[in-house]
């Protein structure tokens, strides 16, 4: 039996040990290790982001995230708190490969929910109890939520932990390398950066687990997408977000250039900003 604080999650190196001896041979594991759009190295910066969310948490929200973690443990609750934000950081969206290393456009809507059942399967080798497993659960199955519009399939963080996976994420939308990211990402699904076809109302009302269009849908998408205390419930997340809004705008339309769609980007950036 493994302690919980012993697990190694602080490094790729290190986890992706634990990785390989729990899931010893499983072929999704060796394309985590190197995918470059939702891989090991996408974890590794979630977790990065969660790690200075949780350095810069105001007075109030330590002080909640302090009792949420006192039902778990009466000691070393800080080191507890970055366990359970590293294990779901590493976990979250595993699932983006299926058990045979594949990426299916059509399974990438159910992600969390598979990814979910991935961690548990991880932490039950291990002998982790379920009241952890339930807060790392909670982070995974919601690192997705927007707010009640834009992702009505999900739920909201319920915890502190939560909270900060789900901003530690969300941030890496409005990080410029995204643009980059989400154009590969869109190849390996078989879509282009710039479909003429699609409309702009099928643009706006665009689900990011629902539906699968162009790039440049889900990256103007990223950018009027909702800031709110719904989506970056933290302090930190909210100021952070609005610095990088400002450049992925910039990168978007670098991008488009590239593609030869500028005028058109452009209008949809327009129509966006109109609604």
């Amino acid at each position: 039996m493994l302690n919980f604080l012993d697990i190694p999650s602080s490094s790729i190196v290190d986890f992706s040990k634990t990785l390989d001896k729990v899931f010893w041979k499983q072929e999704w594991i060796d394309v985590f290790l190197v995918d470059r759009h939702h891989g090991i190295g996408h974890a590794n910066t979630v977790r990065g982001n969660g790690l200075n969310i949780f350095q810069d948490l105001t007075k109030l929200e330590k002080q909640t995230l302090n009792t949420e973690i006192s039902q778990l443990t009466t000691s070393d609750q800080d080191h507890f708190a970055i366990k359970i934000i590293e294990i779901a950081s590493w976990f979250h969206d595993c699932w983006r490969f299926n058990d045979n290393g594949l990426v299916i456009k059509n399974e990438q809507n159910s992600h969390h929910i598979l990814s979910n059942e991935r961690m548990i399967s991880f932490c039950k080798n291990l002998w982790i109890k379920d009241d952890v497993i339930e807060l790392i659960s909670d982070a995974i199955l919601c690192h997705d939520f927007r707010n009640t519009d834009y992702t009505p399939e999900l739920s909201q963080p319920q915890y502190i932990t939560s909270k900060i996976v789900q901003s530690a994420d969300q941030l890496g939308r409005f990080h410029i390398s995204a643009v980059h990211r989400s154009i590969e990402f869109n190849k390996s699904l078989g879509l282009p950066f710039f479909d003429k076809t699609i409309t702009a109302k099928q643009r706006i009302d665009w689900k990011p687990n629902l539906d699968n269009y162009d790039a440049v849908t889900a990256i103007v998408n990223w950018l009027f997408s909702p800031t709110s205390e719904s989506r970056f419930w933290l302090k930190y997340s909210q100021d952070k977000v609005l610095e990088m809004k400002k450049l992925l705008k910039k990168e978007i339309l670098l991008a488009a250039k590239q593609y030869e769609c500028t005028k058109e980007v452009k209008e949809i950036i327009a129509y966006f900003k109109a609604q």
